[in-house]
């Protein structure tokens, strides 16, 4: 039995392939899972740019991963965004023994 890394619908690009002057070749639909060749898995891909469709090999096919909503910005930080948080200095306390004085 074949195992299948993409599923119906999800959204490919072919590896190697160049659009015309070199820019990022086109992302696919998965449309159809086909019959492996050679125990490799092969799908039926179609981009809304061409009138026809592709076969492709699992192998020459990379994910399309969405990038992840941008969070709005916002003039005032969470509280999440802070990294450090900060105590005023008391010169009666000291947490580190060797930064307190002598007479102490």
């Amino acid at each position: 039995m074949t195992n299948y890394h993409f599923k119906l619908g999800d959204a490919v690009r072919l590896l190697q392939e160049r659009g015309p002057s070199g820019r990022a070749a086109a992302v696919y639909e998965v449309m159809a899972l086909l019959p492996s060749e050679d125990s490799s898995p092969r799908y039926r891909l179609k981009t809304p740019a061409e009138s026809f469709s592709r076969v492709a090999f699992e192998y020459m096919m990379t994910a399309v991963v969405s990038p992840e909503p941008a969070r709005k910005a916002s003039a005032i930080p969470a509280e999440s965004d802070n990294i450090f948080t900060f105590k005023p200095y008391s010169s009666e306390e000291s947490s580190l023994p060797h930064l307190a004085t002598a007479a102490g």
